[in-house]
């Protein structure tokens, strides 16, 4: 789960017209980022497929600090989603379902 969902979704949004300056990619400082409106690469995504989020393309999530995890999930639970999930997660919400795997 993403805290903060409001500013999330618009740093995702907004995130394609940024780019960091050169030599300051590992940089998370708001001065070392510059406008980028050369190609509009949404980062993260790929025709077909939904959004992804990662460190490496969306940095300022920080999700290594700031993703916190659901709790024990038993079956009957009501798990809701709404981003891309590995198929390892993906498995675990089919089983919530009640869909064999």
């Amino acid at each position: 789960m993403v805290p903060f969902l409001k500013l999330s979704t618009a740093y995702v949004m907004l995130r394609p017209f940024f780019k960091p300056k050169p030599g300051r990619e590992a940089s998370l400082e708001a001065d070392d980022w510059e406008p980028y409106l050369e190609d509009g690469e949404f980062h993260g995504t790929s025709p077909g497929q939904a959004q992804t989020l990662s460190l490496e393309s969306h940095p300022h999530l920080q999700f290594d600090k700031t993703v916190v995890s659901i709790d024990l999930v038993e079956p009957g639970d009501q798990v809701y989603c709404a981003s891309a999930l590995s198929s390892k997660h993906q498995q675990l919400i089919w089983v919530l379902q009640g869909t064999v795997i």
